[in-house]
């Protein structure tokens, strides 16, 4: 299993290996297989609603349905990779992001055209996308690299972190607030996204 995500207190949907994804209506009393994506390793998910969401996958490509997972289309990413690579969603409402690892792109989900376009080539490996509101976002990734937008993603900042090493989840708990976890024990905490001060809160957890 790599991903579970709730859309409400009643619906859910958790999935990863061989495309196998499933389905609570209940709160996770019960859950139900339903239609399988690909054979291929799902990583990430996003749901806009209980019946349109998305998945990315371990081969570079993203899944859209609009039925609760009864069917499923592959989408354009607006990546410009040509191999295999890894995909994390995030989003807030109808506001769309994916990230792809090695080649380190951002792109964003288009509802006019149906697909992401690309807004960012950063050049660094990524791992994990997290967004507050529609406007503000960051992004971690390999050598404690972090990016951040306050506008939409029209602009991405790279941000000190104070570390380098590998920061595979980052977290954000208001607009000023972040926390990110990393290869070898690292939390960070960023205090202000904008303007970032970066705490080390922990560096003795063990991996």
């Amino acid at each position: 299993i790599h991903f579970i995500f709730f859309v409400d207190s009643n619906v859910g949907f958790f999935g990863g290996g061989g495309g196998y994804i499933y389905k609570t209506t209940d709160g996770g009393q019960n859950w139900s297989s339903i239609t399988r994506v690909a054979n291929i390793n799902i990583l990430s998910a996003y749901f806009i609603n209980s019946t349109t969401g998305f998945v990315g996958t371990s081969n570079g490509t993203i899944y859209k349905t609009i039925d609760g997972g009864s069917n499923w289309t592959q989408i354009n990413t607006g990546f410009t990779f040509k191999s295999d690579n890894e995909i994390s969603l995030h989003g807030v409402g109808n506001n769309v992001f994916a990230v792809v690892r090695k080649d380190g792109q951002i792109s964003k989900y288009s509802e006019s055209s149906n697909s992401f376009s690309l807004i960012k080539s950063t050049g660094s490996m990524l791992n994990d996308i997290s967004c507050i509101n529609p406007d503000n976002c960051m992004i971690v990734g390999y050598d404690g690299v972090v990016y951040s937008t306050s506008d939409g993603g029209v602009n991405w900042n790279s941000m000190p972190s104070g570390t380098s090493e590998t920061l595979f989840s980052v977290y954000m708990t208001d607009v000023n607030t972040a926390y990110a976890v990393g290869l070898n024990g690292v939390i960070l905490k960023f205090s202000d996204t904008t303007m970032p001060n970066f705490t080390s809160v922990s560096s003795t957890v063990v991996n």
